[in-house]
């Protein structure tokens, strides 16, 4: 008897050992990234940690024959028709892979006059938003529904042409990267309109029409017309009840997360692409790097889903460079954050603009 309670005195002991250990490398190694990659590493080696998405081996999938389903339009959206010159170099960078695109500004004036004549029950919504972010934001899926084509935020450089992308699928929104959603919201995943693309007169894009008056009473931007907005429409659209459930096979590059019954490739479907494609690079305004790395440094006090998470920091890194079929960077401006714009890009709004005629002269305003 004695022999075995000195053996469980002994497992007690190793157990406590390992658990100070632990704590003390984690304090100690705190701003040593390297350390607490190798700890972190070692550490999940006994937990199941399931990456958010699969490597991305091939080119984003797409039809060789028939007509697109989306159409070859850019829809930008702006105050004016004067743009700060500094964005002229992404606009350059459309021109470039798309040619043959047609190109739509939207403006204060002309957004207010589609709205009035095509959505007229959303005229009172729009003109008491509490933040212009907030038209602009419900602003995209207006222009989308009505036009169809690819939105993009004027800090978003394209890479190549946009052609491939709009044969294959009706509708195509990209998360953020899956970093943002579990550090900043405690969730898997969070839809993007940073840059999205859709057939017109989608399903999707008329219930988030729909659902603008109901997220007016909200505080946060993501929340009244943003991305958080964004991804509660898709979860009712999709009839996603468990926003951490997985596809039961996946036999593409999309996301492992749960999507809905429909077929990606249903007309009235909504495809999730890899993150490589369109929306990889992490937002530095967010969190800073040492700022994520310093979470992870507690990695084995977190959640599973913030340590898979930092997982895919320590594997990706936090500058990445650009996956070669990316099709797209987003620059992370945040032009609408007051805050950011004072204390990080105060070179960026305080530049002299550019009419947008010198940059697209074939642009179209409504």
């Amino acid at each position: 008897m004695g022999t075995i309670a000195f053996k469980k005195g002994i497992k007690r002991g190793l157990v406590l050992m390992v658990a100070v250990l632990t704590i003390y490398y984690i304090i100690e190694s705190r701003g040593n990234l390297s350390v607490m990659k190798q700890i972190a590493l070692q550490t999940s080696k006994s937990k199941k940690l399931p990456p958010f998405q699969p490597e991305v081996t091939e080119d984003f999938p797409t039809l060789s024959e028939g007509e697109p389903r989306i159409p070859h339009i850019l829809h930008q959206t702006y105050k004016s028709e004067q743009i700060p010159i500094n964005f002229a170099s992404n606009l350059e960078s459309f021109l470039k892979w798309n040619p043959a695109w047609t190109y739509y500004l939207w403006t204060d004036d002309s957004a207010r006059q589609l709205i009035q004549e095509r959505h007229p029950y959303l005229l009172e919504i729009w003109d008491n938003y509490r933040k212009p972010i907030n038209r602009a934001d419900a602003l995209r899926y207006v222009v989308l529904y009505e036009f169809g084509g690819v939105y993009a935020d004027l800090d978003v450089e394209f890479l190549r042409p946009l052609d491939r992308v709009t044969m294959k699928y009706a509708c195509i929104f990209p998360t953020e990267p899956f970093e943002h959603s579990a550090f900043r919201l405690g969730i898997p995943y969070l839809l993007s309109n940073a840059v999205m693309m859709c057939r017109p007169k989608h399903p999707f894009i008329a219930q988030m029409l729909q659902n603008l008056a109901k997220s007016v009473v909200f505080l946060e931007q993501i929340d009244v017309a943003g991305p958080a907005f964004v991804t509660y429409n898709f979860l009712v659209y999709n009839k996603i009840d468990d926003i951490y459930k997985v596809k039961s096979s996946n036999d593409s590059s999309s996301p492992y997360f749960y999507t809905g019954t429909l077929p990606e490739d249903h007309i009235d479907a909504v495809y999730i692409p890899n993150t490589v494609y369109f929306m990889d690079t992490l937002d530095e305004h967010l969190n800073s790097e040492q700022k994520y790395y310093q979470t992870c440094s507690q990695f084995v006090l977190l959640s599973d889903l913030i340590q898979r998470a930092c997982r895919e920091l320590y594997k990706r890194g936090f500058h990445r460079e650009n996956h070669q079929y990316a099709f797209t960077v987003h620059q992370w401006y945040q032009s609408y954050n007051p805050e950011i714009l004072e204390k990080y890009l105060p070179e960026i709004f305080g530049v002299s603009l550019v009419h947008i005629s010198q940059i697209v002269p074939n642009y179209v305003i409504y």
